[in-house]
């Protein structure tokens, strides 16, 4: 036998084959973090507890914190941000409201907010009921406002388990999600 000749060029690319069968769902996945409501908003607490706050601040109807049922937050934070439509669109009956001071994190109150929020010019009158905290929050110090949406309260978990695939989960939970890939 003779030796081998050069290789010669490449042929041309065949048409593409028919789609695999689905393959089976695969084990569910850790879950994911949880759903939380807007951005932290910096503050100052005022003490007073009259209407109206100045700029940057906010205060409670109650010096006694733990017994305070109503809020008034001005649109313009800490920062010089005016957050007006945040408040005005965003904060609704049922949401919490977490205060915590910006460097000591044993002072923290959470609210839960009881009624229609209403403008009352550069400032947001609020109605809240308190539900827990640490340590009272200081007269002049900074701290961070933060909403989580209603339902959602500080400390407790809220997940939602994605399935994806043909058929639906055996045994879904409240607040599953169903993804059908047929």
């Amino acid at each position: 036998m003779g030796p081998a000749g050069p290789q010669g060029d490449t042929g041309l690319t065949g048409s593409m084959g028919p789609a695999g069968p689905q393959g089976e769902q695969g084990i569910q996945g850790e879950p994911g973090e949880p759903i939380t409501g807007g951005a932290l908003q910096a503050y100052v607490y005022g003490a007073a507890t009259t209407a109206p706050p100045m700029t940057g601040r906010f205060r409670l109807n109650n010096a006694d914190q733990t017994a305070a049922t109503v809020m008034w937050l001005h649109f313009t934070n800490n920062d010089g941000i005016n957050i007006e439509n945040y408040v005005m669109d965003r904060v609704a009956v049922g949401d919490t409201l977490y205060i915590q001071d910006r460097n000591d994190a044993t002072q923290w109150q959470l609210y839960e907010v009881t009624g229609a929020v209403t403008d009352s010019g550069d400032y947001a009158t609020i109605p809240i009921a308190w539900r827990t905290g640490g340590s009272s929050l200081v007269t002049n110090e900074q701290v961070v406002i933060q909403r989580e949406g209603a339902g959602l309260v500080l400390g407790t978990a809220a997940y939602i388990n994605i399935h994806v695939g043909t058929s639906a989960p055996s045994s879904p939970a409240v607040g599953d999600v169903w993804i059908d890939t047929t």
